[in-house]
């Protein structure tokens, strides 16, 4: 990735790679509607089968209606919110609402961040803080 910034700053071009930008299941104004009628705040939960139900499965429509389960729309409020084990990390903030299914996939926890990320910000991080050092004090 930092070959691929390089190479495109000197002919010009952009690359977005914010590591602040990525799909969460926290966000609030998420609703995913999966084809049997589950209703989700997550893109990969589209099933009750989903493992991931429980996290963010939020209710049901069916041919009687729309069942909301008020009790889970807040629990992905939850999700983001318990303790993880990056607080000594420079870049903890970063990366501490990453994708919780994400997570779960890679560690099994959707509150540990996996470890592919980890080491994707810890390596473009230092890259992207010098550039913006050099743009801002050096130009």
């Amino acid at each position: 990735m930092i070959i691929a910034m390089q190479t495109a700053a000197k002919v010009g071009a952009k690359i977005n790679c914010s590591p602040f930008v990525w799909c969460s299941g926290n966000l609030e104004n998420r609703i995913v509607i999966g084809p049997t009628g589950m209703i989700s705040s997550c893109v990969e939960v589209q099933s009750p089968a989903s493992e991931l139900a429980p996290y963010f499965g939020m209710g049901v429509i069916t041919e009687n209606g729309i069942d909301i389960h008020s009790n889970r729309i807040r629990h992905n409020e939850k999700i983001a919110i318990k303790t993880r084990n990056c607080f000594e990390c420079p870049y903890e903030v970063i990366c501490n609402r990453s994708c919780p299914s994400r997570n779960y996939h890679s560690t099994g926890s959707t509150c540990t961040t996996d470890k592919f990320k980890c080491e994707f910000v810890k390596k473009i991080m230092p890259f992207i803080l010098h550039n913006f050092y050099v743009a801002t004090f050096k130009n």
